[in-house]
């Protein structure tokens, strides 16, 4: 449960579309023993859960007080700055079009000890060296940090209070040009939860973020957001779950310089509430369902006609027709603050299926299948030029066979298509990537 809740706090924090990712088609085997997978990646997305690896054919690996892991992965990638079929024979753009091949060296370690009493701290890192054999310019190190205190007074009162930080390469796809950005972003949260009952828990969260994109040439863009949250849940013997939750968010999402040249607009403050029920069941051994509903506003300060409001979702269910099969479908629908765009926020909304077989204990085959829409809201061309929002959709497949030769070894290899479609001219696009992953835990 602390992985899950790990990941899912960090996957707003390091946000990126789904087409940024690289090594994501190894990263994510779900390999039978592996107790987790690494929470922290150098360029997770924000809309793919990470796929469950518990096979009850197989038993898992006991977590470990502490964890170190040490890779290396090759990646062939035939678009590298997603690059429009259209401006191929261009001049200018035509050379950035061709394939690279990519070298992966990374390691991290993830422990956690108990300090006093029912006090405990988890620390995890991680850090991944981009050796780019063609367009050296995308060099790059990436990393991440985690650090959380695991609170707990009596029986009744537990949560954590902790803070992270990841750089990664922006989405070459939001890029535009064949140049290196990076992404510097920051979050510290606290949690609690109060059993008052026992059927019934209160839990509250405050969360603080902060995010830069370097651009060379351009001026930095930088985000920030502050999030407050209060819910109330149901809890069942069988630890599942239904509730309530209330969340107010306000932040800043900074003007292009396209559309104020003259920098008179400081920022452009926006304003989020959501009201949503929230559930949690293992409906049988065989079927696990979790899932949000709810309504969503965002409103802006500057610029307006950037407003959203409407139903938000995200669900996902799981289902084991064997003891060596997990077949899984997840939706959703949000408005999204993501740095590496230049929309004010991004209405998405998309979803997925994952399948994964696990016929031995070494072995272990897995697929995902997903579309998404993702409709840019306040552009610099819808600003300026009045024109439409922008509606962008991507799809893709992926597919990972890993395998473990000895205990603690995993091999991976992976292949990924991504092709996305655009209302806006040389926008679109289609990727292909393979990789080769070795990771060695100690």
């Amino acid at each position: 449960m602390a992985s899950r809740r790990i990941r899912s706090a960090l996957s707003l924090l390091f946000a990126t579309p789904a087409t940024a990712l690289a090594f994501e088609a190894v990263d994510t085997i779900p390999y039978p023993s592996s107790a987790m997978i690494p929470a922290i990646t150098a360029a997770p997305s924000s809309n793919a859960s990470p796929p469950s690896n518990n096979f009850p054919a197989w038993p898992r690996d006991e977590v470990r007080p502490t964890t170190l892991w040490a890779e290396i992965g090759l990646m062939y990638d035939d678009n590298p700055f997603r690059i429009s079929d259209a401006v191929s024979s261009s001049a200018q753009l035509g050379s950035v079009k061709k394939s690279d091949t990519v070298m992966r060296y990374g390691g991290g370690f993830s422990t956690e000890q108990r300090i006093v009493g029912r006090q405990s701290i988890f620390l995890e890192a991680r850090g991944d060296y981009y050796d780019y054999d063609r367009f050296d310019q995308l060099d790059n190190f990436a990393y991440g940090l985690l650090g959380e205190w695991r609170w707990q007074a009596g029986n009744q009162l537990a949560g954590a209070l902790g803070a992270a930080r990841v750089q990664r390469l922006a989405d070459p796809a939001e890029v535009g040009r064949p140049v290196k950005e990076e992404v510097i972003a920051d979050r510290a949260y606290l949690t609690g939860a109060y059993q008052f009952a026992a059927d019934w828990r209160l839990r509250a969260g405050l969360a603080g973020d902060q995010a830069t994109r370097e651009r060379p040439g351009l001026p930095e863009i930088e985000t920030s957001a502050q999030t407050v949250t209060v819910g109330i849940d149901y809890i069942t013997q069988l630890q599942n779950s239904i509730g309530l939750e209330a969340r107010y968010s306000k932040g800043d999402a900074p003007v292009s310089e396209l559309v104020d040249p003259a920098g008179e607009l400081v920022g452009n403050e926006y304003k989020e509430r959501e009201v949503a029920a929230v559930a949690s069941y293992g409906a049988t051994s065989q079927i696990r369902l979790n899932g949000r509903l709810g309504y969503t506003e965002r409103t802006y300060t500057e610029l307006t006609g950037r407003d959203f409001s409407g139903t938000t979702w995200r669900v996902g269910i799981e289902w084991l027709p064997g003891n060596k099969t997990i077949l899984a479908f997840e939706t959703y629908n949000s408005p999204q603050s993501v740095i590496d765009t230049t929309a004010a926020h991004v209405v998405v909304r998309g979803s997925a299926f994952t399948a994964s077989w696990a016929p031995t204990a070494k072995w272990v085959a897995t697929g995902r299948i997903f579309e998404e829409r993702r409709e840019g809201v306040g552009t610099p061309e819808a600003v300026v030029l009045g024109a439409p929002v922008r509606d962008d959709t991507v799809t893709g497949a992926r597919v990972g066979l890993g395998w473990e030769p000895v205990r603690f070894a995993q091999l991976g290899v992976g292949f990924q298509y991504v092709k996305r479609t655009s209302s806006e001219v040389l926008r679109e696009y289609d990727n292909k990537i393979a990789s080769i992953n070795l990771r060695v835990r100690f």
